[in-house]
């Protein structure tokens, strides 16, 4: 096993040598970017960090990992202990014998799956069996995306994660996903509401929030650090009153240009920490897809569309929204085929959105499945979503959700159908169930 030494390392790659084991040193690195080369060059098998650590971050961690390398630590101070753990890297104390520092990079190495695919999102969390003999280190697998978002047996699987996704041209999916964590939220649940929207961040908007300060990519940096789920909430998240309810959002990017920000595997990251602390997380995401083939090969250069393929490998429910009119409809079964060939496990819902008579014909809906059973995917719709301007302008000018501006449109009962949330009459007054 090719194994690379960076930090005050010296001594310690002497040490293993005089194991004369199956872990062999075949480089002392200057830079924890030198290791980075090695491992996506695949000339070794692990990397060896020693001394101080304290200017180790995510992103270096991840790329180790995301080339499928094994990653083993020494460190004596248990704070950086723990951020280290929590990115998916192996802890050992300095203090201990080099055999038993050889066995777990080579445990590390036998638990690391073969190379990571470089353009591929993360896979949806599932519970696996701890290594052996791992020594409290929390996940290892095949990449960064696996190291970080596999649920130990330790801990719940947490709350649910719904993607709101649709193709371009406005479809309305911001509104819907708005109103989804709203409705959830009126119930009782702990919901959030991330803006992850490369492009075209329009949550702020929705809800009249000040997005300056671009609460998503707070939430990417104290993941990054390893902060806990209670002061991911309180930096990175507002608590926005709609109706008497409280809803957690992370606002969005202000500008688009700033969409290095987000990395996918710091807010996958963040999300799995949520998920522990709240009942549904909403996230509202980009259009585009593709990801730009020059860049998926001999580098690691961020992918603007990376974020919302990981959003929706990673969904418990995902969401497609589109127009319900002669453009919108080619663009969705176009779009919705992309998704299910980029992601074929998704959890994929397929609403039709402004439906109307004056789009398609006479019986819209049906003008609309007759459409799609002719030309769609293999994949069923879900529901349909009326065109109701006046409401969803109502809501856009107050910025609030439809439960509060409009309580009695079309819209919001159709969204809150959507949502899982039933509304029952008694006598005049209205009573949510959650379903």
């Amino acid at each position: 096993m090719a194994l690379a030494v960076w930090g005050d390392g010296d001594d310690w790659t002497q040490r293993i040598e005089q194991l004369h084991g199956d872990v062999t040193v075949v480089r002392q690195c200057e830079d924890l970017p030198e290791a980075v080369s090695l491992a996506e060059s695949g000339l070794i098998d692990a990397t060896l960090i020693t001394g101080s650590l304290s200017d180790v971050d995510a992103e270096l961690i991840d790329a180790l990992l995301a080339a499928g390398t094994a990653v083993v630590a020494l460190v004596g101070d248990p704070d950086i202990a723990a951020r280290l753990r929590a990115l998916g890297v192996a802890v050992e104390n300095p203090l201990s014998d080099p055999q038993s520092v050889a066995d777990l990079i080579e445990l590390q190495t036998i638990a690391a799956s073969p190379r990571a695919r470089q353009s591929s999102p993360t896979p949806r969390p599932t519970r696996t069996t701890e290594v052996p003999g791992n020594r409290g280190t929390a996940r290892h697998g095949a990449s960064a995306f696996e190291q970080d978002f596999e649920d130990d047996d330790a801990a719940p699987a947490g709350g649910d994660v719904t993607v709101v996704w649709g193709p371009l041209g406005a479809p309305g999916k911001t509104t819907v996903a708005v109103n989804i964590a709203a409705e959830a939220a009126a119930v009782g649940k702990r919901v959030a509401l991330i803006d992850a929207d490369t492009y075209g961040a329009a949550v702020s908007a929705h809800l009249g929030l000040f997005d300056e300060a671009a609460g998503v990519g707070i939430l990417c940096r104290l993941a990054d650090e390893a902060a806990p789920a209670a002061r991911l909430m309180e930096r990175a998240l507002v608590r926005v009153n709609i109706a008497g309810n409280s809803l957690f959002v992370a606002t969005g990017l202000p500008r688009s240009s700033r969409w290095p920000e987000i990395r996918p595997q710091s807010l996958l990251r963040a999300l799995r920490e949520l998920r522990h602390e709240l009942d549904l997380i909403v996230v509202d995401v980009s259009s585009p897809l593709e990801l730009d083939e020059d860049l998926t090969f001999d580098t690691t250069a961020p992918q603007r569309n990376a974020i919302t393929l990981s959003m929706l490998e990673f969904a418990t429910r995902s969401v497609a929204v589109g127009r319900s009119d002669a453009v919108g409809i080619p663009r969705m079964v176009k779009a919705v085929d992309e998704v299910l060939t980029r992601v074929p496990d998704a959890r994929l819902e397929v609403i039709f959105n402004m439906v109307r008579a004056s789009a398609v014909g006479p019986s819209p809906e049906a003008q609309v499945l007759e459409s799609w059973a002719r030309f769609g995917p293999k994949i069923e719709i879900s529901g349909f979503l009326p065109f109701d301007a006046n409401a969803a302008d109502a809501a856009l000018l107050s910025g609030t959700a439809l439960m509060e501006s409009a309580p009695k449109s079309s819209l919001r009962k159709a969204i809150l159908r959507l949502s899982g949330v039933q509304v029952l009459r008694r006598g005049s007054e209205i009573v949510k169930q959650s379903t």
